[in-house]
């Protein structure tokens, strides 16, 4: 019988954090899920530090070539069976609530593609340095609003152990849009806005780590002109589909606020280089 619940990590040299990864996962109150882990051809002891744990929910892939990222991602889902999914990253931290609450939220409102909830940020020694407190409350909102709320310029979503969808809907929408580079998450999580509505937990799902290590750092890093052609490319997608009623203006101020955001980025970079 297939858990309720699967958790996807793609895996790629993660062993610095790999062990609380996983960790959080298995530390959940919430019990009915398994944890399917694809190694990106790794070439350092990310797969021993795997092969350490005796737990039958645990179960390794070892891919024959790199597929990248967004590729490990789909790679992940394909090997999993759960009536939902979460893509846990090998450095973050699931919030020993998370999955209890977004599964409920989830199976009590039916309308609902997606769940997402309050974030930390956290540092390589896992102390916080930002609170990401956007719900006090469990609550239900309309998907094609937040969605639209989301494309005036910010990832509103946040990263993707935030987020618990439903594998019918992701199959609906399709795969991770492998060309995108930059913006696949955010991509998926307005197309599953599209069609569905957001149920939104008060509970702290996740901390996200922020560390030289994540492959979003490595972006972010004298990538911009990458970036904002990335973010382009995502906008217009949904621009034509007509879905959201988005308009021309709509991609002006999208294109103006991730341009100054990228300009933000590589200064605070150059403050933080020079300390």
């Amino acid at each position: 019988m297939a858990p309720l619940v699967s958790v996807c990590m793609p895996v790629y040299n993660g062993e610095r954090f790999l062990r609380k990864a996983i960790d959080s996962v298995l530390a959940q109150k919430f019990t009915d899920f398994e944890i399917v882990i694809c190694d990106d051809c790794s070439s350092d002891g990310s797969v021993g530090i795997i092969e350490s744990y005796d737990d039958p929910r645990i179960t390794l892939y070892r891919n024959e070539r790199n597929l990248g990222l967004v590729g490990n991602w789909n790679n992940a889902i394909a090997h999993s069976s759960g009536k939902y999914v979460k893509i846990m990253m090998q450095d973050d931290i699931l919030g020993p609530d998370a999955l209890d609450r977004q599964t409920s939220l989830m199976e009590n409102n039916p309308q609902a593609t997606l769940s997402i909830g309050n974030t930390m940020v956290i540092n390589i020694n896992d102390e916080v340095i930002m609170k990401r407190i956007r719900f006090k409350a469990d609550r239900i909102i309309n998907g094609k609003k937040y969605a639209k709320r989301s494309l005036r310029g910010r990832n509103i979503f946040c990263e993707p152990p935030n987020y618990l969808f439903r594998r019918d809907s992701f199959e609906k929408v399709g795969r991770f849009d492998d060309s995108l580079v930059y913006t696949p998450d955010w991509d998926m999580c307005v197309s599953l806005c599209e069609i569905g509505d957001v149920a939104c937990t008060e509970a702290e799902v996740m901390r996200f780590r922020v560390s030289d290590t994540q492959e979003t750092s490595k972006i972010y890093r004298g990538k911009n002109a990458v970036a904002n052609q990335d973010s382009d490319k995502m906008f217009i997608k949904h621009l034509k589909s007509g879905i959201l009623g988005l308009n021309r203006f709509d991609y002006f101020l999208f294109r103006t606020v991730i341009r100054l955001a990228a300009f933000a980025r590589v200064a605070v970079l150059g403050v933080r280089k020079k300390k």
